[in-house]
């Protein structure tokens, strides 16, 4: 006999299917072919897995939560959620993900440090036309 949930054989004495639980009043006898098994969801190839010990890959979080403090606001956020990302994708064994999270996560504080800069070269650059000016 065959169960009809999950398709694998059991024994005629059986009242319940010992893989899936599902009662004896539910299977399919020899006369029947066996249903399908479900499909298996395929493996993600973007997210290849890490079976050995898991590489290091820094977070700049640090980095990101002083941007974020003195420099450039809306950029260190995106950092520090990116910074935020990394050890999760660690730990789920997703290393080209986390190292995808560092360095954007990376580039963030970079463009919050430079656009601090860049203001305060324009506001300098105002600052000397208004004491020529006066």
């Amino acid at each position: 006999m065959y169960c009809s949930q999950c398709g694998r054989k059991i024994g005629a004495e059986a009242a319940y299917c010992p893989h899936c639980g599902r009662p004896v009043g539910s299977l399919v006898g020899p006369a029947g072919p066996p249903p399908a098994p479900p499909p298996e969801a395929p493996a993600s190839p973007a997210a290849p897995r890490v079976t050995g010990p898991i590489p290091h890959v820094p977070s700049h979080l640090t980095e990101a939560i002083l941007v974020t403090v003195f420099c450039c606001m809306p950029f260190g956020i995106v950092a520090i959620v990116y910074a935020a990302q990394v050890n999760g994708r660690l730990e789920a064994g997703d290393v080209a993900g986390a190292q995808s999270a560092s360095r954007s996560a990376s580039n963030w504080c970079w463009a919050s440090f430079w656009s601090i800069v860049a203001l305060g070269i324009i506001w300098g650059f105002f600052a000397l036309i208004g004491i020529a000016n006066s």
